[in-house]
């Protein structure tokens, strides 16, 4: 049995599946974590901060970022989202990693500088306080957000967001 419908059977609710990835996939952050056939973008040849990706608007079927959001500033997050909102295509999925504000492992890398929470993404492209760091309306929509983890010191977030038309 796969783990959404054991989910769904123990807890009578329901995750939203991820959906697979569609080509071409770009790898956020990869560090030494390289997934076959995936386009790449990694520090120090590219600054997640400040930098443009390197890609034409919506050209990009799947984008995906494990342990790198924490990485950012809340500044950096800002633009790393909306510079894969830009080369996401319509329709594209784009799936964020990251350790849970709770946990031990949001702590231990003394390089992270943001902490989340199950909500913070959804608050972060939905909610007005955000305002003042928006530039136009999101065309990101968070479509699963999902925590896991072995122990507790090991939980982590995903998040499953869509571009929107």
């Amino acid at each position: 049995m796969d783990l959404i419908t054991l989910f769904k059977y123990a807890m009578k609710r329901t995750i939203q599946p991820f959906h697979d990835w569609r080509e071409p996939i770009l790898n956020l952050g990869p560090g030494n974590a390289h997934i076959p056939g995936t386009l790449e973008l990694d520090w120090p040849a590219w600054n997640g901060e400040t930098d443009r990706m390197p890609y034409e608007d919506a050209t990009i079927g799947t984008g995906v970022g494990f342990h790198f959001l924490e990485h950012l500033t809340t500044p950096g997050v800002v633009h790393v989202l909306r510079e894969t909102e830009r080369v996401l295509r319509v329709g594209g999925h784009a799936v964020f990693m990251v350790p849970h504000a709770s946990c031990m492992m949001a702590y231990q890398d003394l390089d992270h500088k943001s902490w989340w929470t199950e909500d913070s993404m959804a608050l972060l492209l939905e909610n007005t306080y955000y305002q003042k760091m928006r530039m136009a309306p999101w065309a990101l929509r968070v479509t699963s957000t999902v925590m896991m983890g072995i122990t507790a010191r090991n939980l982590a977030l995903f998040f499953q967001l869509e571009k929107q038309s």
